[in-house]
């Protein structure tokens, strides 16, 4: 795996509103990994698009998740959660981020 991961807006949103919240936690966690991976940042193209999501304002995570190969996304949005894993992908709670990575 390459981990990378994959914040969905509610996961964002739930870190900077409950600091000691799972989904904090989680971002904490992948923060960490940001950190050392900003030196080899690269900025992703997302050519594909997919339209697997019951709300398709969330299929851009989808998109990007696929084209940047990740290693999981991290969400607390059912209709995401519901298409665990997409395409070889999990998508995950912040509690079972936090539990597998």
């Amino acid at each position: 795996m390459n981990n990378t991961f994959v914040f969905d807006t509610n996961a964002l949103i739930s870190t900077q509103l409950l600091n000691k919240s799972k989904s904090r936690k989680a971002y904490d966690k992948g923060l960490d990994a940001i950190r050392e991976f900003q030196a080899r940042a690269a900025l992703i193209d997302v050519e594909l698009v997919i339209s697997a999501s019951h709300d398709e304002k969330d299929n851009k995570f989808l998109e990007l998740a696929v084209a940047a190969n990740a290693s999981c996304i991290i969400s607390g949005d059912k209709d995401l959660l519901i298409l665990n894993p997409f395409r070889g992908i999990p998508i995950l709670n912040a509690v079972d981020f936090l539990n597998n990575f």
